[in-house]
């Protein structure tokens, strides 16, 4: 048996060694559509790095992937091990700076038959969106809902968030 000693001689050669470990698992954002109430299933591909309902009113409720075979987000999970997805919104409300609406306003489903979704709302803590141990595409709708005491006139907007486990 052979040690190394920690001299290279004249007459040694380094020979490098490489490997790649690829990531176990990794999220990608595929798609993303806004709010279009005149096409089939209320989307249209978002032109930007957000989901927008457009101009909405109170006491309406607004679908983004109202469907079948139309979705909000497509979301791709590259894995050979075992995951979670989960989503959270950053914080209790939509802003605009000075006014406030609950974030509960807005809802997330797995996309599904209509009839049979089961929706959630957005708040602060993280909720489970999804569970596996292989690759796969997973498809989520948005519904927001206004109400008639929410304070109007101006732009609001939340982050949320998709995080794999």
């Amino acid at each position: 048996m052979c040690r190394w000693n920690g001299v290279v001689d004249a007459d040694s050669v380094q020979v490098k060694i490489k490997f790649n470990t690829p990531l176990a698992k990794s999220l990608t954002l595929i798609a993303m559509y806004d709010y279009d109430p005149l096409l089939p299933g209320n989307c249209i591909e978002s032109g930007d790095d957000t989901v927008g309902f457009g101009n909405v009113i109170p006491d309406k409720v607004y679908h983004i992937g109202s469907t079948k075979g139309t979705t909000t987000l497509v979301i791709g999970i590259n894995a050979n091990e075992s995951w979670e997805l989960k989503t959270v919104a950053e914080g209790k409300k939509f802003s605009n700076g000075i006014n406030n609406i609950l974030v509960r306003r807005l809802e997330w489903a797995a996309d599904a038959n209509p009839v049979a979704q089961n929706w959630y709302q957005y708040w602060d803590t993280e909720e489970l969106a999804g569970a596996g141990s292989t690759d796969t595409l997973l498809y989520y709708d948005y519904r927001l809902q206004m109400k008639w005491a929410d304070p109007v006139g101006d732009n609001y907007w939340v982050n949320t968030y998709w995080k794999l486990y």
